[in-house]
């Protein structure tokens, strides 16, 4: 009896330590907070760039919300192909709460950032990352090592 006593002991141990160094997938985040709104509205002021870029040929990434069960995502997605006001894009930001289809339709005006990567290896857009680390920073939270590579190259 004592041994299984032990493990279970040990396994509560492990999975308590386990889910305090966790790094969670995604850091939840207002979309009432003034730094999002005013990224949001930086990124969208800056559309014509966007397109532009698109026009030239660069391979441009836009973030917008999907609806889950629970509460709007925001992910990424690679833009495939531009008729009008409407992008044929593939969802690139694997989700938490959604599953399925990987590509969608977007109107211009549900993009909340944009983002492109020129060959010096700058990024145009991502404003909407730059204010996601302010936020975590901010609220206390890790900014993993991949968005504060992203976010250094980043000039707007």
């Amino acid at each position: 009896m004592l041994p299984i006593i032990l493990v279970i002991v040990g396994l509560v141990v492990l999975i308590g330590v386990g889910l305090k160094y966790a790094t969670p997938r995604a850091t939840p985040l207002s979309p009432t907070d003034p730094l999002w709104i005013e990224a949001v509205g930086r990124a969208r002021s800056t559309l014509p760039e966007m397109f532009s870029l698109l026009d030239a040929g660069h391979e441009v990434w836009v973030k917008f919300p999907v609806e889950t069960s629970d509460a709007p995502e925001h992910v990424w997605a690679r833009v495939i192909t531009r008729s009008g006001d409407t992008l044929q894009c593939r969802i690139e930001t694997p989700t938490i709460a959604r599953s399925g289809q990987n590509t969608a339709d977007l109107q211009v005006d549900a993009i909340e950032d944009w983002q492109v990567e020129l060959e010096d290896g700058t990024v145009r857009g991502g404003f909407t990352t730059l204010a996601q680390m302010a936020i975590a920073k901010r609220d206390g939270h890790v900014v993993p090592k991949h968005v504060r590579e992203i976010a250094s190259r980043i000039r707007n």
